[in-house]
């Protein structure tokens, strides 16, 4: 189960988790990094995780694809094929929830800022569970 909350001013996805599982707050991570609410600064720094969670997310990606390569021919096809997909809903559902995330923010003038959190939350809470 996967939920993202709206958390006073940020977002943090929550879900049914083991108590050693992190759980994702990229917003409040930023904060206390820079000690900082200014939206340059937390860009910044929201920019740099972002980076940092596409470049893990993408060597999963490829791990696992390479793992697929070693697959009977047979296997395959059905492997990519339900990675790929998997992949797209995923995104999709990120784009869709963080888009929601953005909206209940709208009257805080850092709305783009929590969605972009959000979605940096997304992203490293796809490479965990695909790391399982």
């Amino acid at each position: 189960m996967l939920a993202v909350v709206f958390v006073g001013g940020g977002s943090a996805i929550t879900h049914a988790q083991a108590p050693d599982e992190p759980r994702y707050d990229t917003l409040s991570e930023c904060r206390e990094k820079t000690g900082s609410v200014s939206a340059a600064e937390l860009t910044q720094c929201l920019e740099k995780l972002q980076r940092r969670a596409r470049d893990d997310l993408a060597k999963t990606l490829t791990g696992m694809r390479l793992r697929i390569q070693d697959q009977s021919p047979g296997m395959r096809a059905t492997l990519f094929t339900a990675l790929n997909q998997s992949e797209f809903v995923f995104m999709r559902f990120r784009e869709i929830e963080c888009r929601r995330i953005w909206t209940l923010a709208m009257a805080d003038s850092n709305a783009f800022i929590i969605e972009k959190a959000c979605r940096i939350d997304f992203l490293r809470w796809r490479n965990a569970q695909l790391q399982k």
